[in-house]
């Protein structure tokens, strides 16, 4: 919303899944904004840690959610912003995991 109100055609929002879910936002809502999103980021909601097959399963269909409704309202560019104690192990799994939650 601040996003649009500022009026500059150069000022977009950011979309982030773990303060969404930390806000009791639904993922869906990326839907209402309209394609002021252009970047996004992802992250396991409860501990703020990267995406894991392990996760709950609730949250691996908000993975989901989320991501598809980025691409439907053209967002392009998200990113996983998140901790991890075993990066070059868990990047692989996690990228792995929102290919396929997003359907790729």
């Amino acid at each position: 919303e601040i996003a649009k109100m500022s009026g500059a055609d150069n000022v977009f929002a950011l979309g982030d899944l773990y303060h969404m879910c930390y806000n009791n936002d639904d993922a869906a809502n990326v839907y209402k904004l309209g394609g002021s999103v252009r970047h996004a980021h992802i992250a396991e909601p409860s501990k703020r840690r990267y995406p894991s097959r392990s996760d709950d399963a609730k949250y691996i269909a908000m993975y989901g959610e989320f991501l598809k409704a980025l691409e439907a309202t053209a967002c392009t560019h998200c990113s996983i912003e998140a901790s991890t104690d075993a990066f070059s192990k868990e990047v692989g799994e996690a990228v792995a995991l929102l290919k396929e939650c997003a359907g790729n």
